[in-house]
């Protein structure tokens, strides 16, 4: 990690540094943000050819075991001196106990100024304990042209499904939701462009937009005195859109990256609560809620390499935020 975070001191646009950081963070817990956020910069600093894309590593909360959310680099472990035409493929796959496995393939090919990769990744595990299951399907295509020797172009989209139960854990096991199911529903789109007006400049541009389903039921039962069942259902529409545009200046010891993020996060979420007694009563609750998020940062950062052992990061940024909803109860 030490090796990689030196490489971007000296080039804040190196790919493989970010890939290797990348790398570093997601054997380290609770680095999952960073890890996200460097494989995402390396994807967009990274040269058109045998691009093999991990459809798992864009996600931070599969709640795998370590071994279950990266596979390694074997893609890439076996290549060429040199980038020609053509196709490379791998897959690999894992077994453990209480029905855990998981598989990873991958297909990637290039010809002239066109790279395209696709990407199938699948986990299940019954878990330690009863409703600790959860399965995760992603797929993923990604899809790189240089259209010049300055500017290249990319598309990427990934389709995520989940379906799992409860996977808190707290200090006493016996505690958690019997009967809480979860599943998941995600659809992800970025076109991306790097164009190098000359040798040191970078300028990066990002169109993403996220569309996730999250629904949550969980219902208990009592048997004593009466028989009386409620049902709690969460259902959450979520829609993310995220526009960046980053300028990068690489010197010989002093680095300027500056940009801006704009990004709207919108949530519908639709509560509904039903209390059964048979054979008569049946009542349902439903409280729904809408919240709209536009959150705006403007940056800049210098980093100036004194010397081998010493660095000296000046930054600042400008930072906007507006958050309204309004919620609705009915009976």
């Amino acid at each position: 990690m030490n090796k990689a975070t030196d490489s971007l001191a000296i080039d804040p646009a190196n790919h493989a540094a970010h890939q290797l950081l990348a790398d570093a963070y997601s054997s380290r817990q609770r680095y999952e943000i960073g890890q996200a956020s460097e494989l995402f910069q390396s994807k967009m600093h990274q040269p058109i050819g045998f691009t093999a894309i991990q459809p798992q590593s864009a996600f931070v909360d599969l709640d795998t075991l370590s071994i279950g959310n990266s596979f390694g680099n074997s893609a890439s472990d076996f290549t060429s001196l040199f980038t020609r035409n053509g196709a490379v493929a791998s897959a690999d796959f894992f077994l453990g106990n209480h029905n855990t496995r998981g598989a990873e393939a991958i297909v990637a090919g290039l010809y002239e100024n066109f790279a395209i990769s696709a990407a199938q990744y699948n986990y299940k595990s019954d878990g330690f304990r009863e409703n600790n299951d959860v399965e995760h399907d992603i797929t993923n295509i990604f899809m790189q042209a240089q259209l010049t020797n300055k500017l290249s172009i990319q598309l990427e989209h990934i389709d995520r499904e989940t379906d799992k139960g409860d996977m808190d854990l707290v200090f006493d096991p016996s505690i958690f939701e019997p009967n809480e199911r979860t599943t998941i529903q995600t659809e992800y789109t970025r076109a991306g462009f790097k164009y190098k007006p000359a040798n040191r400049h970078s300028i990066l541009g990002s169109v993403a937009k996220t569309k996730r389903n999250n629904n949550t039921e969980n219902f208990n039962t009592i048997t004593f005195p009466i028989t009386a069942t409620t049902i709690v259902t969460v259902d959450d529409n979520i829609e993310n859109k995220n526009n960046e545009l980053q300028y990068i200046f690489t010197g010989d010891s002093v680095n300027i990256v500056t940009g801006v993020t704009d990004i709207n996060y919108d949530n519908n979420s639709l509560t509904t609560t039903r209390d059964i007694i048979p054979p008569f009563i049946d009542i349902s609750n439903t409280t729904a809620d809408n919240f709209d998020t536009d959150f705006l940062s403007i940056y800049s950062y210098v980093n100036w390499l004194v010397s081998n052992s010493f660095e000296l990061t000046v930054g600042a940024s400008h930072e906007q935020f507006e958050r309204y909803g309004q919620a609705i109860e009915e009976t």
